[in-house]
């Protein structure tokens, strides 16, 4: 298994504007070409009922294309805590670059 957590990239304006900051990421690959990514993700207010986020994922390759997508929802109402996983599964290409960055859904 390949760590590959110092390729993350967090997008810091956006955890800012939308008050959710995301804590403790690691990034790893296996053998078989999956990705995992984990994290904490920490609400400067707890959502509500009606609301939610989301936690996106891309992988890029040496040349910069992007060669894997996912994402996971966060949040649960009236807690300002969560923890989330999100993998993509056979990636063809390694990734060099990984960009971690959340959505208001």
């Amino acid at each position: 298994m390949k760590d590959l957590t110092p390729s993350i990239e967090r997008m810091v304006d956006i955890e800012a504007t939308l008050g959710i900051r995301l804590n403790a990421l690691s990034a790893f690959l296996d053998d078989d070409g999956d990705l995992k990514v984990l994290g904490e993700a920490h609400f400067s207010k707890p959502p509500g009922e009606d609301s939610s986020a989301s936690v996106h994922l891309m992988a890029y390759d040496a040349e910069g294309r992007v060669v894997g997508k996912n994402d996971a929802y966060i949040g649960s109402s009236g807690v300002t805590f969560d923890a989330f996983e999100v993998s993509i599964y056979d990636l063809k290409k390694p990734p060099v670059r990984l960009r971690v960055f959340l959505k208001r859904a």
